[in-house]
């Protein structure tokens, strides 16, 4: 479970290293640095991801793969192109201690799963803030013990890993989720769950076949979502019929549970005993059955996503990123910054916080704004008067809450609005 690669440089290291000296220092440093930044107190904090392992083989050192990761984040590359760089480039095998190798030292499927241990633990802030810090000492990115720091805070469209769904198909393959659970519960095929009850819709190849529509003809989406909330009460009642006192499993209950939630955030009653598409989109829908996080989100007022935000604040001096966090998409800029703020904050002081309008009306802004040492930056807004005063006409005083009219020069407070 630890990972040991030598300290001491080779020739060849020591060539390449060399060559990485100005550019692309970031390989330079994991290599020079790697056996501090994963000393045996964290390389032992990290292995606790896999305390739920059972007994037998031992997953890959997680020391290892969390250096993937870094350079996987570093290059921007997905876990397909990290396995392959770490096949073909010299500088990921340079860090990795297998420079010549003709194979990766791990495979996508350990590296997933090790993301996925490392987010759900929250150690991956750890790892950065560790990072942060060892650059900090060694300063080999030029950091400057600077009295205070200067950051920039952005945010960037990052799409989910599921796929995007309609309701028809949400409702219809959260249906054959339950299927499947209810047919596990009761030692059956889901085929055979499927012809008992019956349920035509999840016997065909598709929902949408199943259903069997003119999808051009009016009111056809209502009469479909009618027809597969007929199938959802009748495996419902077919269930209640053979578990006595609602008796049940837990996957039972909660794919039972996720068919509801699917169907009312998308629908609702027409009054005629059938179901109809609601008219307003639900607040934080679910836009995905295999990725359950993903939102739809907006980035600009022409820029869509469908999946997260990853928000990032990096020092202005050295390039380096203090903090990062990912969010769902429908998640308001603000609460992106306010989270990042605190691993920020750990590095030191900041006298100089740089955002977008977007993150303003965070609490982070607010309180930069209130203190003497920092000051916020950001673009100014576009003068649009329509014909009437610009707000650069009118003088603002933001700590004393008052505007001033350009015209009578009357004053006024924020009470009289």
């Amino acid at each position: 479970m630890r990972w040991t690669p030598p300290i001491e440089l080779t020739p060849r290291e020591s060539h390449l290293c060399d060559r990485l000296a100005k550019h692309r220092r970031f390989y330079r440093f994991l290599r020079l640095h790697r056996h501090r930044l994963f000393d045996e107190a964290f390389q032992a904090e990290l292995a606790t991801l896999y305390s739920d392992t059972p007994r037998g083989n031992p997953p890959l050192p997680p020391a290892l793969l969390a250096t993937v990761l870094l350079l996987q984040a570093y290059a921007d590359v997905s876990d397909e192109d990290a396995v392959q760089l770490a096949e073909t480039d010299a500088r990921w095998q340079l860090v990795l201690d297998c420079l010549g190798a003709d194979d990766a030292p791990f495979k996508k499927t350990t590296l997933v799963d090790f993301r996925t241990r490392l987010v759900r633990a929250e150690m991956h802030a750890a790892l950065l803030r560790r990072t942060v810090e060892l650059a900090r000492e060694t300063r080999d990115f030029g950091f400057k013990q600077a009295a205070a720091l200067r950051v920039a805070v952005d945010s960037v469209p990052r799409a989910g890993a599921g796929r995007v769904e309609d309701t028809l198909n949400l409702v219809g393959r959260a249906l054959r989720l339950l299927v499947g659970a209810a047919a596990a519960m009761l030692t059956l095929e889901p085929a055979e769950v499927i012809a008992q009850v019956p349920l035509p819709v999840l016997a065909a190849p598709s929902i949408k076949a199943g259903l069997d529509r003119d999808w051009n003809a009016r009111g056809a989406t209502d009469d479909a979502l009618t027809e597969l909330c007929c199938e959802v009460d009748a495996l419902r009642g077919w269930l209640a019929a053979r578990l006595p006192d609602g008796v049940r499993t837990r996957a039972v209950a909660e794919a039972d549970a996720r068919v509801t939630r699917l169907r009312d955030q998308d629908a609702e009653r027409n009054g005629s005993g059938g179901w109809r598409i609601r008219q307003e989109v639900a607040p934080d829908r679910q836009i995905s059955l295999s990725d359950p996080s993903m939102r739809h989100g907006r980035k600009s007022e022409s820029v869509r996503i469908d999946g997260y935000k990853e928000y990032v604040a990096m020092d202005l001096d050295t390039g380096l990123t203090l903090a990062a966090s990912v969010l769902p998409a429908n998640v308001a800029e603000a609460r992106g910054a306010d989270k990042l703020r605190a691993s920020v904050e750990a590095h030191g002081v900041v006298s100089e916080l740089h955002v977008d309008r977007a993150f303003l009306s965070s609490a982070w802004v607010a309180a930069a704004a209130t203190r003497d040492l920092a000051a916020v930056v950001g673009r100014a807004p576009r003068v649009v008067n329509g014909g009437l005063y610009p707000k650069t006409a009118f003088t603002l005083d933001l700590t004393a809450q008052t505007v001033t009219c350009p015209a009578c020069r009357r004053q006024s407070n924020s009470d009289d609005f």
